[in-house]
């Protein structure tokens, strides 16, 4: 018996789809869009392909970073305003921005943590040693 695969709408493959269809494919390329695939399935096969996963505040909860090896990569905020951790974007589990569900925060596997995020007590240590000025410096290590 075989077996023919046509698109929803006509004929042709890629025929006959929404401009809506087509935005929301190419938001996040491999997931489902018509219901079949959760926001869970959908995380779960991120992590499994060891790629950076960005969540609003109100999806973080859900995803056990520690259990699927991520960690949240941390950027040092010159201007003291954030911790770090936040990151804006678009939300991968629920698909809203991040700036208006409280803030996001960028997930990213260990194994690839140390090449593209810092330490934060390293960065903190940094930052001070430049608030303190080079008299400091002077002080201590005598140049």
């Amino acid at each position: 018996m075989n077996t023919i695969l046509l698109s929803k709408y006509g004929g042709k493959l890629g025929e006959g789809f929404s401009k809506r269809e087509k935005i929301d494919s190419m938001a996040f390329p491999g997931r489902r869009h018509d219901g079949v695939q959760t926001a869970a399935t959908f995380i779960a096969d991120l992590s499994d392909t060891r790629t950076a996963i960005l969540l609003c505040s109100f999806c973080q909860p859900r995803f056990n970073f520690r259990k699927n090896k991520y960690r949240a990569k941390f950027t040092a905020d010159p201007t003291g305003i954030t911790d770090g951790y936040l990151k804006n974007g678009q939300c991968e589990a629920c698909g809203q921005m991040t700036q208006n569900a409280g803030g996001g925060k960028l997930f990213i596997a260990e194994d690839y943590w140390e090449q593209v995020s810092q330490d934060p007590g390293e960065a903190r240590a940094n930052a001070r040693m430049a608030w303190k000025g080079p008299t400091w410096r002077q002080r201590i290590f005598g140049r």
